[in-house]
């Protein structure tokens, strides 16, 4: 697999919390295999932990919510 990187000052909006990308990554190369699975499992992409490095993340596990501050 191709990894490409670049540096970005968009941001994601979690229900009024923007968060910062600060880097995003393309991804080439990966098997007909690896694709299928990410289709049939319904993901489009991917995020890192870093993403929320200066955010504190709130999961009611109970309620099925969660809250970014």
């Amino acid at each position: 697999m191709t990894t490409y990187t670049a540096t970005s000052e968009n941001k994601i909006d979690f229900g009024g919390t923007k968060v910062t990308l600060n880097k995003v990554t393309y991804v080439e190369g990966y098997s007909k295999t690896q694709y299928l699975l990410m289709k049939f499992s319904g993901m489009s992409g991917m995020w890192g932990n870093a993403l929320f490095l200066n955010n504190e993340i709130f999961i009611d596990a109970e309620h099925m919510e969660m809250g970014i501050r």
